[in-house]
């Protein structure tokens, strides 16, 4: 299944190589062979492209949401953090170790210790 292949070739943005098995590996080639979904998946992309002047308008203000702000460090480290410090009031966040950039199938439990101490807040 040419979707594997392409699966396989994220493998370098992944440091905890337990993250993944075979059966997680079949279960997202399923989705993204279905029709639609690699057009799904990669939507995101195509909406950042068409929406430049619109995103580039919202950077005029900062949010006034708190924002939770991640990356691993074997992959985005404190870039996530950082870049949302320009775009928010109150960001906390920061580095998830042993991670790449495959953050919350990585390090699940991590995120949710994180995520959860972030959302009490």
């Amino acid at each position: 299944m040419s979707a594997i292949i392409w699966l396989n070739s994220f493998e370098p943005n992944q440091h905890n190589r337990e993250a993944f098995d075979k059966e997680d590996l079949n279960e997202y080639a399923h989705h993204i062979a279905s029709p639609g979904g690699l057009r799904g998946m990669l939507g995101v992309y195509r909406a950042i492209a068409a929406e430049v002047q619109d995103l580039i308008q919202l950077t005029h203000t900062k949010l006034t949401v708190p924002v939770w702000a991640v990356g691993g460090d074997h992959s985005m480290g404190m870039g996530p953090f950082e870049q949302f410090q320009s775009l928010a009031e109150t960001v906390t966040g920061g580095v998830i170790e042993n991670c790449g950039h495959w953050v919350i199938e990585e390090q699940p439990g991590r995120v949710l210790e994180d995520l959860g101490e972030f959302l009490r807040q």
